[in-house]
């Protein structure tokens, strides 16, 4: 989605903006302010979205020396009486009120922070809708292109003598800088964590399943976290052109071809003697849509093709020419069923 697209809430939760509003450097600061001029329409959205971040305060009212000393004596005074009691006015329970609502304001955006990396305001998050891609730099240069339905997050301030590391939910293509000091690149993705020094790789996690491609270059998978991982085999070394395949059943690697596997970052889909199953599961995963099949025998069919387009239009359009389809659709729902 384009800034130009942006509501309120859309500017609260980018973590471009949260950088600009929270930790602010000359190029941030340049870059929204040059935005500003160019799209003078959007600044009542961006004030109000900037009051909403830095509104959230909590202010400690402290009672004054003399008030203090007043109240202290009292609580001497009346505890030797043994007749000690606390009237509580109509403002006391007002203050009562605003300050166990303060108090489930902070624990909910503390609970938000921690759970949600979007509204973190330590972690930059990426986030994709369903038939996006988004292109994006890292600190250290390298390049990740976010699939569709997909979140990219990490911690802000990479240092130097630490691991690069980000973690993803979907799917995304690396292509990470080798640094002089060889440091470790890490992509945590569910239970696997892919160990990296420079190379290009795919990795795709949707469905309780990591499907890792190496394009170029070495990686190596540490499965410890992975349940079911046979005995000695909590480590793997990946070689270009193989892919490995991990779920709670089993660990497939394989020798492949890549082009198939990124034909996404290029605005492409090939398919290889793909089940219509597979292309069903690319068509839910990717564009959010849930498809039944009436009679369809998903398994037996198999697609081969190389579509120069990621419309979903045109790929259902090929599927019904294909395999003689009646194929209706209705929002986000399909229905396949065979042709009389």
């Amino acid at each position: 989605m384009k800034y130009t697209d942006f509501t309120v809430t859309d500017f609260v939760a980018d973590p471009y903006f949260q950088q600009w509003v929270l930790t602010p450097d000359e190029m941030v600061d340049a870059f929204w302010n040059n935005w500003l001029k160019e799209h003078p329409h959007k600044q009542p959205e961006v004030d109000k979205a900037l009051q909403v971040i830095r509104g959230i305060t909590f202010k400690t009212d402290y009672p004054g020396e003399q008030e203090f000393h007043q109240v202290w004596q009292d609580i001497i005074t009346h505890r030797a009486t043994g007749h000690y009691k606390v009237k509580r006015s109509v403002n006391d329970t007002y203050r009562w009120y605003a300050a166990a609502s303060l108090l489930l304001l902070g624990i909910t955006l503390t609970f938000l922070w921690l759970s949600n990396p979007l509204y973190n305001p330590f972690m930059v998050a990426y986030q994709t809708e369903y038939g996006e891609k988004q292109e994006i730099m890292l600190p250290d240069s390298s390049l990740v292109i976010l699939g569709a339905n997909s979140q990219l997050y990490y911690r802000r301030g990479w240092s130097t003598d630490q691991p690069r590391s980000v973690t993803l939910q979907g799917e995304a293509n690396f292509t990470v800088t080798h640094q002089a000091n060889d440091q470790t690149f890490i992509v945590h993705s569910a239970e696997v964590a892919i160990e990296v020094l420079g190379t290009k790789f795919n990795v795709n996690n949707r469905r309780g399943e990591n499907q890792i491609l190496l394009e170029e270059g070495s990686i190596r998978l540490d499965l410890s976290q992975v349940e079911e991982v046979p005995l000695g085999e909590n480590s793997m070394m990946m070689k270009p052109g193989e892919s490995v395949e991990i779920s709670a059943q089993h660990i497939v690697k394989k020798v492949v071809n890549p082009t198939p596997y990124v034909s996404w970052t290029k605005d492409m889909l090939i398919f290889d003697q793909a089940s219509l199953r597979e292309v069903i599961r690319v068509l839910e995963d990717q564009y959010g849509y849930t498809v039944t099949t009436r009679g369809v025998p998903v398994d037996e069919l198999v697609f081969t093709a190389e579509l120069h387009t990621r419309e979903a239009d045109m790929i259902l359009r090929y599927l019904s020419e294909v395999f003689n389809l009646t194929i209706n659709k209705n929002k986000d729902e399909i229905t396949m069923t065979p042709r009389p």
